[in-house]
């Protein structure tokens, strides 16, 4: 299984579903693919979409097979910069355990953690704004934007969520009505 961002908070599976699998016959040259979208970062909806041809064809016909939500932290939590400064000038480093990221928006901020830290900027490694790992010391930075973090969480949670469809059978019976559909089409 090969999971691809194609764009937005969409990610699909690049390797075609084996329609067989669902005892299904697709028409010649035509593939079913699974997908996972995010409409917010609580709620994935998944399904398969047919092509004819790779996961990047045009799309014949979609459908979706089901949704599942999510704790927001858990694709993408973010400490508040405050509250980790405070965190670190108190010594305390246990919060970072649990949710180590955090948003530093400029020079300045990321050397207010290095100071919170006991460090100096010439000890520093900062690499421009972005999502930063404060378990590290100095913080390193784990992603170039809150967007790209964010991305980067959905992707895991993409995986996740195509397994749990493929452990049920609705997927087979949204395939079967999906080949029908294109069957009557040609």
């Amino acid at each position: 299984m090969g999971i691809k961002h194609v764009g937005g908070t969409t990610f699909v599976d690049d390797d075609p579903i084996d329609a067989k699998d669902a005892e299904v016959t697709l028409p010649p040259g035509v593939n079913a693919y699974a997908y996972v979208s995010f409409p917010s970062l609580e709620r994935a909806e998944y399904g398969i979409y047919l092509t004819e041809g790779a996961h990047d064809a045009t799309e014949i016909e979609s459908s979706e097979v089901g949704e599942t939500g999510f704790d927001p932290s858990a694709i993408a939590a973010l400490s508040d910069f405050g509250e980790a400064i405070k965190e670190l000038e108190r010594g305390g480093r246990s919060s970072f355990e649990e949710f180590p990221f955090v948003e530093v928006s400029s020079k300045k901020d990321y050397n207010r953690a290095l100071a919170a830290q006991g460090k100096t900027a010439s000890e520093g490694d900062w690499k421009g704004p972005g999502v930063y790992d404060f378990r590290d010391k100095p913080p390193s930075r784990h992603a170039e934007s809150v967007e790209q973090y964010e991305i980067d969480g959905m992707e895991y949670w993409a995986d996740d969520t195509l397994e749990l469809m493929f452990q049920g059978d609705e997927w087979k019976d949204t395939l079967k009505e999906l080949a029908a559909r294109v069957s009557e089409g040609k």
